[in-house]
């Protein structure tokens, strides 16, 4: 057993010391900057990228544009303009949801299970968990000596989002200092600042497995917090495994602005077997938001999702509990709706 387990954490370090690498210098940056590229395509804007210039290093990633542009963006359509801000947490928080809700189908108290989890997803989730957790001491971000149709547009997307989100008619500011604060913004960066380390609740991300419930049940959580362009979202998920093999899920999320929470509920039901190969996850979630991106209305909206996603597996593994090939087929409908991926 010991050599078993020093030749596969051997291993499992070497393999995820390649994985971080790759995911801190390429995967993650190239991600991030191509989300907000996307943004700024849809709202008619032609940014030049180069997705390997990584903004934290001082270095600019987006070119060719001026300040007026943006000023126009901001005054035009201050909802994606805010969201410029935030879409790169939403990526983190989706990719990280996806990954947890893949390991909650699997029983990490077997060792091959969890070798495989150690390996392959445990620097990843961990990558796009701690990517949303913020450091509220961080001293300001150095501006570049160059035009400024060659520098980052947000140069500070910490102090610029808390900018806009108290005052959506200022002028458009391309490098936002603490001293450009008012101290209620401060308070307000610092709290946020504290709330996002409930990102690390995550017993997936841990390798921890199931939690018992009795003889056939188990369950496993996920805390979640994100700064969104009306504030913040806070977000619980349980998963909880029936007798053994059928997984269900019910998630819970708080969406607050300046001071109004409102609140949502989802539920997830796992590969239910039809018959034979054959088989469906279906979602369900209601939620109340905050009326389009303000930070400070007082009103909100009720919408819901509805998802069916239909699976039909073929070509099983002889000898293993794995599928080679599937079939997938379904439909997605979902109202109107100013957060990332409301499902799990």
């Amino acid at each position: 057993m010991a050599s078993l387990l020093q030749r596969n954490l051997g291993s499992a370090l070497q393999q995820q010391l390649g994985i971080y690498l790759y995911s801190t210098f390429i995967s993650i940056p190239v991600e991030e900057v191509m989300s907000e590229w996307l943004l700024l395509n849809r709202n008619g804007i032609d940014a030049k990228v180069n997705p390997f210039m990584i903004n934290k290093y001082n270095t600019p990633y987006f070119y060719n544009i001026d300040n007026q542009v943006l000023s126009d963006f901001k005054n035009e359509n201050y909802g994606d303009f805010i969201r410029l801000h935030t879409v790169r947490n939403e990526s983190h928080y989706v990719k990280s949801n996806m990954i947890e809700e893949e390991l909650a189908k699997i029983d990490l108290s077997n060792k091959n299970n969890w070798f495989n989890y150690l390996q392959l997803y445990a620097m990843e989730l961990l990558g796009h968990r701690g990517t949303n957790i913020y450091n509220p001491f961080k001293k300001d971000v150095k501006q570049i000596n160059k035009p400024e149709e060659q520098q980052p547009l947000i140069i500070d997307h910490n102090r610029s989002w808390v900018k806009y989100l108290f005052n959506p008619d200022v002028e458009y500011q391309r490098h936002v200092q603490n001293n450009d604060l008012t101290d209620e913004e401060r308070n307000y960066l610092k709290r946020s600042s504290g709330w996002s380390w409930i990102n690390l609740l995550s017993p997936q991300m841990y390798g921890i497995p199931k939690f018992r419930l009795g003889a056939k049940n188990s369950f496993t959580f996920s805390l979640n917090y994100l700064r969104t362009p009306f504030g913040e979202l806070f977000g619980q998920n349980i998963w909880v495994m029936h007798n053994y093999n059928q997984l269900h899920g019910v998630s819970l999320k708080q969406y607050r602005n300046f001071e109004k929470t409102s609140l949502g509920i989802g539920y997830k039901l796992y590969d239910l077997n039809l018959f034979g190969n054959a088989y469906v996850t279906t979602s369900l979630e209601a939620w109340r938001q905050p009326t389009d991106f303000r930070f400070r209305t007082n009103s909100s909206f009720a919408g819901f999702h509805i998802g069916q996603m239909f699976e039909y597996q073929s070509l099983p593994a002889k000898y293993i509990e794995r599928n080679n090939f599937s079939l997938f087929i379904g439909y997605d409908y979902k109202t109107k709706v100013i957060c990332p991926k409301v499902s799990f």
